[in-house]
């Protein structure tokens, strides 16, 4: 999984210790800003098969499942994030 933030920085590592403290089986490979995401095409295509994001984006030149989520990690989000792991 990707994790996508305004920024990349900050919030998206809190988040990413947020997620892991909730999902064991989660594997985050890496957090990064919307425009570094756009530059590294290569690297989403090889690694990753889901992308969190804290953004409301419209990724229609990258063909993977993308799931927006707080930047708060809600009892909301975590159910999103439950059911898409059962159903992958």
């Amino acid at each position: 999984m990707l994790l996508v933030c305004s920024t990349g920085i900050g919030t998206s590592e809190l988040l990413k210790i947020r997620l892991e403290k909730n999902f064991q089986n989660i594997n985050i490979v890496a957090t990064m800003s919307e425009r570094q995401m756009m530059k590294n095409k290569g690297f989403l295509d090889e690694n990753i098969d889901v992308i969190l994001s804290t953004l409301r984006m419209p990724l229609k030149s990258i063909d993977l499942p993308v799931l927006t989520i707080s930047p708060l990690l809600t009892s909301q989000d975590i159910q999103k994030i439950n059911y898409m792991l059962k159903e992958s």
